[in-house]
């Protein structure tokens, strides 16, 4: 999920008019909302906070806190943020920028769980203000619940018409939900209401180019990059563009730049790795992809990069992955170039897979396990019909126990152990995965009786 644009960054305090608080008409407010120089401001803020507070001032001190908040926003210190925010809380707890500013500082450390508690506190407060509403939907949208974002958007605006910033977030919602018509207006007229909104071209591009549209997106990305040339998305989205028109030389050099103005994005490296891999720059494609890798959030999906990670290692792979003991076992299958095979034909149509790569990730005792890239395809079931498969185009990783005691495929988090003797065949569900285990670990694609030729005596509930 790409981040979304917030309201106001913060909803300033100066909206308060402090001073009509402030019991001290001497106390100098200015130098608290001092944009420019962060530790003055930091500094004021604290000794008008302690001021106020010391006076009884209860509103002012409030209000001075949720500037020393702002300040410390600024300067990158989220913990110090917060407490002032809470402080401010807790001296007067019917404010609502102290609420929404706190809920803006949980949203950049991603804990968007208390963001959003923090912005129905702020709606509850003033149901009337619009950026709580935006900044609430921005929550939302990180956390994938765009219906809610959306309509959290559509609620903003619908209490200030002009706010643009709310225009360009719904409209990259839709961008996420792929009602990309309706995406496109909502950016277009976010544009002609503030003609250098860098994001609202940027997303209104990504639509275009999910509608294949690749020159209108180039030239949104265009002037996205003229408006704002620090902008890493832009770059990213326009080298996917540009590789959909076959223009290698320019796609690499944005996903160069890309990763030069965000070198944490899992994505940028990714895409550059492929790039690499069709270009057969197989070492720099490996890297890049193990730097994604390590790049990938806690707990994402990572099956098809670990697959096209395993295909790159196995084609610059040795034979001496096989010179110790364990592997020394098995003739594991070494993959030069794609290896196809057929799989079950029913109803009129066959399927297909294709062994693309393979990977040693580990030996214990005598057991090895291999983890195999292989991608399906599908066919009419006819004589000419299996002259044209149809690919998917996506990459799997299996794992392959290798193991003369306890064989096994893995898929995902389901691991099928395999009762391979020479007396029973396996049931029919293990066919497929029995099949690709011999495949893999001795290399042998047909011939009757295998576990019998590779002196098996596995007997099911033994695994």
């Amino acid at each position: 999920m790409r981040k979304l644009l917030s309201a106001l960054t913060l909803i300033s305090a100066t909206f308060l008019t402090p001073g009509a608080f402030a019991q001290d008409a001497n106390i100098d407010w200015t130098r608290c909302d001092q944009s420019n120089d962060l530790a003055l401001a930091i500094k004021e803020c604290t000794r008008i906070a302690a001021q106020t507070e010391a006076q009884g001032d209860t509103r002012g001190a409030a209000v001075a806190n949720i500037y020393l908040g702002d300040a410390q926003t600024r300067a990158r210190d989220n913990a110090a943020a917060i407490a002032a925010y809470t402080k401010s809380i807790s001296i007067d707890n019917n404010i609502v920028e102290s609420y929404n500013n706190r809920g803006l500082v949980y949203q950049t450390e991603d804990d968007h769980d208390k963001a959003i508690q923090d912005f129905n506190k702020a709606i509850e407060i003033n149901p009337n203000s619009a950026p709580p509403y935006n900044n609430r939907g921005m929550s939302y949208g990180a956390e994938g619940q765009y219906d809610r974002a959306i309509a959290d958007f559509t609620k903003a605006m619908s209490l200030a018409p002009n706010y643009v910033k709310g225009l360009i977030n719904r409209g990259h919602s839709y961008v996420e939900t792929g009602k990309l018509d309706n995406a496109i207006d909502d950016l277009t007229k976010a544009i002609s209401m503030q003609p250098d909104a860098s994001d609202a071209y940027l997303y209104r591009g990504m639509a275009s180019s999910q509608k294949k549209n690749f020159t209108a997106a180039i030239q949104d990305f265009d002037k996205s990059i003229s408006l704002d040339p620090q902008q890493a998305l832009a770059f990213r989205e326009r080298a996917v563009a540009y590789t959909q028109i076959d223009s290698g030389d320019q796609a690499i050099s944005d996903l160069n730049k890309a990763i030069d103005l965000n070198p944490k994005d899992p994505l940028s490296f990714y895409l550059r790795g492929l790039f690499f891999m069709d270009t057969h720059q197989n070492a720099k494609s490996l890297s890049d992809l193990k730097t994604a890798k390590t790049l990938v959030p806690p707990g994402a999906n990572t099956a098809e990069l670990d697959a096209k990670i395993a295909q790159l290692e196995s084609a610059g792979q040795s034979s001496s992955s096989q010179d110790s003991e364990a592997t020394s076992r098995f003739t594991l299958l070494q993959v030069n170039k794609p290896i196809v095979s057929m799989g079950r034909c029913h109803m009129g149509e066959c399927a297909w897979s294709k062994i693309v790569g393979t990977k040693v990730i580990g030996t214990k005792g005598d057991d090895v396990a291999v983890v195999a890239a292989l991608e399906g395809g599908s066919s009419l079931d006819t004589k000419a019909g299996r002259k044209r498969v149809k690919w998917n185009g996506n990459l799997h990783g299996i794992t392959l126990i290798c193991s003369y005691s306890k064989p096994g495929v893995q898929i995902g988090e389901q691991t099928d152990y395999l009762p391979l003797n020479p007396d029973s065949g396996v049931p029919g569900v293990l066919e497929d995965s029995a099949s690709l285990y011999f495949e893999v670990c001795h290399s042998d694609f047909n011939g009757p009786n295998l576990a019998g030729k590779y002196h098996y005596d596995v007997k099911a509930g033994e695994q």
